[in-house]
């Protein structure tokens, strides 16, 4: 029997093609675990479902093959973004960057200065 230490390469590659190969970013029909980190069993039942739904071959293949884990096991593997193990030719992915004392990222990349009394943003900055 595989122990879950040895499939974890194996289950982080997987994941990665999902993503990078079938154009996946966010997760595909499996994004409310992959993404939004909802690890239990009946959530993967759920992503089955979905993905016969629409007709997502790998995103089924994937959900299958994570309902055999534990969700304690599930949960080690999405804490670790999918990354717990490094598999050859895949970088785990870097940190956000952490904003500048007074400071916030804003969605269009920018940084922005907090008003210290408010606490609202002053001016887009670079």
């Amino acid at each position: 029997m595989l122990s879950f230490e040895q499939f974890k390469p194996v289950i982080f590659g997987l994941i990665q093609y999902y993503y990078d190969e079938l154009e996946n970013g966010a997760g595909g029909c499996c994004h409310i675990a992959l993404d939004d980190g909802n690890l239990s069993e009946k959530n993967f039942a759920f992503c089955q479902d979905y993905c016969q739904k629409h007709n997502d071959q790998f995103g089924y293949f994937i959900a299958t093959i994570l309902r055999h884990f534990t969700e304690e096991e599930r949960d080690e593997m999405y804490e670790n973004h999918w990354w717990g193990v490094q598999t050859p030719g895949i970088k785990k992915p870097p940190p956000p960057p952490k904003p500048p004392l007074g400071r916030h990222l804003r969605e269009d990349g920018h940084w922005a200065v907090i008003c210290p009394k408010c606490k609202s943003s002053m001016e887009k900055t670079k």
